[in-house]
C-alpha cells in the first residue's frame, strides 16, 4: 500500500456472482508478497495457485463476514471475517470449487505450497488470537489491482472495513508479512499487538489491531 494520492472510492459488499473476480484479483495483487513468494517460489507456478488459495478468503467473507469491492469497476477488495467466525463444511468448499484448485495447478505443486502457507502462517496467527483475544473483526485481505494501486483506493477499503467493526464496537485485527504496509495501518489507526520470525526463513511477520472509535461508548 502507499500513499493516499487519489479520491475516495465507493466501497460495496460484494456477491458470489463476484467470487472469481475478487480472488482473481487478490491473487495479482498478492504476487509479490512475501509470504505467497516463500510459500511458492516459482512466479508462474505462483500466479496459478493464488487465484485458487484467495478463493477461500473471498467466500468465507461472504458466508462469515463481508467481502467488499469497490463499485463498478472490480479494482480493490477486502475480505472480512465475523466475530466467531465460521468453518466451511464439504458442501460449501465443493459450492464454490475450492478443491478443483489441487486439479488445476498440480497435485504436488499445491501441496508443497500448502504445507510452506500454513507453517508460516499458523504459528502468526495463534499468537494474534492471544494478542487479541475479546471478540473481533478479523481483516483477511485488502487487495488493489496493481494497475490502481496509490490511489486511495486501500485507504476507502480499510475505512470501510473500520467501519463495520466501530458499528459492533469491536476491536480489528489482521496479520502481515509485508513489512511495507506497516505504515499504512497505522495511519488508520492500527498497532503491532505481537510480531515474529518464522523459524528458518527470515520471513517477518507484525500481528495488529486498531481498537473501535466507539468501544465505551454510550
Amino acid at each position: 500500500m502507499g500513499a493516499n494520492t487519489g479520491h475516495a472510492a465507493q466501497v460495496v459488499r460484494l456477491g458470489e456472482e463476484s467470487g472469481d473476480a475478487a480472488a482473481a484479483l487478490i491473487g495479482r495483487a498478492f504476487q509479490d508478497d512475501p509470504l505467497f513468494v516463500h510459500a511458492c517460489p516459482d512466479p508462474g507456478e505462483r500466479a496459478r495457485w493464488l487465484p485458487w488459495v484467495w478463493r477461500w478468503s473471498v467466500w468465507k467473507g461472504f458466508l462469515f463476514g463481508r467481502t467488499l469491492g469497490t463499485a463498478g469497476r472490480l479494482e480493490g477488495v477486502a475480505t472480512l471475517f465475523g466475530p466467531g467466525g465460521g468453518e466451511f463444511t464439504e458442501q460449501h468448499l465443493a459450492g464454490f470449487g475450492y478443491r478443483r484448485g489441487r486439479a488445476a495447478i498440480g497435485a504436488d505443486a499445491w501441496d508443497r505450497a500448502h504445507r510452506a502457507l500454513n507453517a508460516a502462517f499458523d504459528p502468526a496467527e495463534e499468537a494474534l488470537h492471544r494478542a487479541v483475544p475479546e471478540p473481533h473483526w478479523y481483516l483477511d485481505a485488502i487487495a488493489v489491482d496493481p494497475t490502481r494501486q496509490r490511489t486511495g483506493i486501500g485507504s476507502s477499503l480499510l475505512r470501510a472495513a473500520n467501519a463495520l467493526a466501530d458499528a459492533d464496537r469491536m476491536p480489528v485485527a489482521l496479520l502481515t508479512y509485508q513489512p511495507g504496509s506497516l505504515a499504512f495501518y497505522w495511519r488508520h489507526g492500527y498497532a503491532v499487538a505481537c510480531e515474529g520470525t518464522v523459524p528458518g526463513s527470515g520471513l517477518r511477520w507484525w500481528g495488529m489491531r486498531r481498537d473501535s472509535l466507539l468501544r465505551g461508548a454510550s
